[in-house]
């Protein structure tokens, strides 16, 4: 099989919901693990969902049309400090 990058992706975007989902399923027994890998687990979330908010951002960006209707108050005045 040849493997394409939208096979890869496909992959491993599944291989990323097989361990999120055993993650959450261990969420019953989080009250007997250590408290250190909890906090340890927390920081790991924080930074999946700043890759997360990335490609979501860099997909968005692919698609998203750019907004040319701009609407102007010409009677506003700016003032900059």
């Amino acid at each position: 099989m040849i493997k394409t990058l939208t096979t890869k992706l496909l992959k491993n975007s599944e291989q990323v919901e097989i361990n999120l989902n055993n993650i959450y399923n261990l969420q019953s027994e989080f009250d007997r693990i250590e408290k250190e890998s909890l906090m340890k687990l927390l920081e790991d979330i924080d930074s999946w969902k700043d890759c997360i908010n990335e490609i979501e951002l860099r997909i968005n960006s692919l698609y998203e049309e750019p907004n040319q209707n701009y609407e102007y108050e010409d009677d506003k005045e700016i003032i900059i400090y």
